[in-house]
């Protein structure tokens, strides 16, 4: 009765979304997530993001790897252990499992018939709660006589690597999808202070993938003394006084900073963000020969 019940749910399900799905398809409404597969897409990225670690994909792929072999030889012991089809679906395993497998499922049917993406990153955020609850439920139901120390073991190592993980990468002021924008006020304050200073308005520039938000920034008036000049996405005006940098490749977005004509001016840096690859430049001056 519950798997028809459930079968009926997903099928109307189904009828309900599949009409806004095909339009977002049609107006090409579907460019955020990844089209290579299931573990590369979603597994890799929801891995690397949470480690706060995107662009280490060597160190990425290891530790996924690590806590995909875990995780089998954790279910292994619970399955294998009292495995009968009858007590199957009296099994709170099995359950949990459905919760895990089905919206894995779903994301991959929904590629292969759906033309839609793979989820990537913050959009398979939703994953990670479902996945902790699953191998807690597994680690729980452990019982060999042998081994009664692995719940204990299996439970303390991975919350161990969970608590150090967040340790390390806890912060107040940015998140690893965004870092790129998590200086900007510091940055805008920096350079309206100095221009309330010589009492002058300040000419900047910056990479364009900050554009929107220096915008609304200004717009609220929070900076009477900065004066954004940017007309184009690589070019920079001859009257630039400071220029915003970030020096990090976003594929997504086609964010290349080798386009950026700042490569070929020569330039004092005032501040420079390590973690984000973000830079404050002064002093332009273009470079010969680099027309």
């Amino acid at each position: 009765k519950l798997i028809v019940t459930n079968t009926l749910i997903l099928c109307a399900l189904f009828l309900i979304i599949y009409e806004p799905i095909r339009k977002l398809i049609a107006q090409n409404s579907f460019y955020y997530g990844g089209d290579t597969s299931f573990y590369s897409d979603t597994l890799h990225t929801l891995t690397s993001f949470s480690l706060y670690e995107p662009y280490d994909f060597e160190t990425t792929r290891i530790i996924l790897n690590s806590l995909l072999v875990f995780f089998v030889l954790m279910a292994a012991f619970t399955w294998f252990r009292n495995f009968r089809i009858v007590t199957l679906f009296k099994d709170i395993k099995f359950y949990f499992s459905l919760i895990l497998i089905i919206p894995i499922l779903s994301n991959i049917t929904q590629f292969y018939l759906l033309d839609t993406l793979y989820l990537i990153d913050r959009t398979a955020l939703f994953y990670y709660p479902i996945v902790i609850i699953v191998i807690f439920i597994y680690i729980n139901d452990i019982e060999y006589k042998k081994v009664t120390f692995l719940p204990l073991a299996y439970g303390t190592i991975l919350c161990t690597a969970l608590i150090i993980n967040l340790v390390n990468n806890l912060n107040l002021y940015k998140t690893v999808t965004w870092d790129h924008d998590s200086r900007t006020t510091e940055i805008l304050s920096h350079i309206n202070d100095i221009g309330k200073a010589e009492n002058k308005t300040i000419n900047f520039d910056s990479s364009w993938l900050l554009i929107s938000s220096i915008r609304f920034y200004l717009e609220r008036g929070d900076y009477p003394n900065l004066n954004y000049i940017k007309t184009s996405r690589y070019l920079i005006e001859d009257n630039t006084d400071y220029y915003i940098f970030y020096d990090q490749k976003l594929s997504l977005i086609r964010y290349d900073p080798a386009d950026h004509d700042i490569q070929f001016y020569d330039k004092d840096t005032v501040f420079h963000f390590p973690n984000e690859t973000l830079y404050l430049f002064n002093a332009l001056k273009k470079k010969k020969n680099s027309d």
